[in-house]
């Protein structure tokens, strides 16, 4: 039996910078159609008591790891974006996206390959690192940015962000990797 439905939504606009986040789906007709209760809009709740809009996945790390009584410990998670919970002892939590994930690759692959996605590093794989242009990426601004930081996927687009000298196109997705 379901007692509560939370709802997340889809994130389609994410700037915590303006105190905005904008997700798809609406409780209200969850909780009617269901005839439960429902709950939404985690990230805007986050966003105005001060943190980046992203407040479920570091209270599961802490959830899951107080258990096994472990501390000073990093989760990382790549997802479309990065982010990064370190779990410290007497319940500290810093959580932070860190930079582009999934998104990057993806985008990519519907771009050259015409697939959505490198399953299982197929594409990948048949590349080689370039460090010259790892080094040049590693230079951007939003690297270096303090943490707690957030992006959505509008952040990361490859064309502008991403210009490369001539190099082909395992290499650069192995590099994207």
């Amino acid at each position: 039996m379901i007692n509560i439905v939370g709802l997340h939504g889809q994130t389609v606009f994410h700037c915590p910078k303006n105190k905005l986040s904008i997700q798809m789906g609406c409780a209200e007709f969850l909780a009617r159609s269901l005839k439960i209760p429902c709950v939404s809009n985690f990230r805007n709740a986050d966003i105005l008591a001060g943190g980046q809009g992203a407040p479920l996945v570091p209270i599961f790390h802490k959830a899951i790891f107080k258990k096994k009584k472990k501390f000073n410990l990093a989760v990382v998670n790549i997802g479309g974006i990065s982010n990064i919970t370190w779990l410290g002892k007497k319940d500290r939590i810093l959580s932070s996206d860190i930079g582009p994930g999934n998104t990057l690759i993806d985008q990519f692959c519907e771009k050259k390959f015409n697939v959505p996605f490198d399953k299982n590093g197929f594409f990948s794989s048949k590349g080689n690192v370039n460090e010259k242009l790892l080094d040049s990426w590693m230079k951007y601004p939003f690297i270096k940015k303090q943490i707690p930081k957030s992006f959505d996927n509008f952040f990361f687009k490859l064309d502008n962000f991403f210009k490369s000298e001539e190099i082909n196109n395992y290499d650069f997705i192995a590099t994207l990797t």
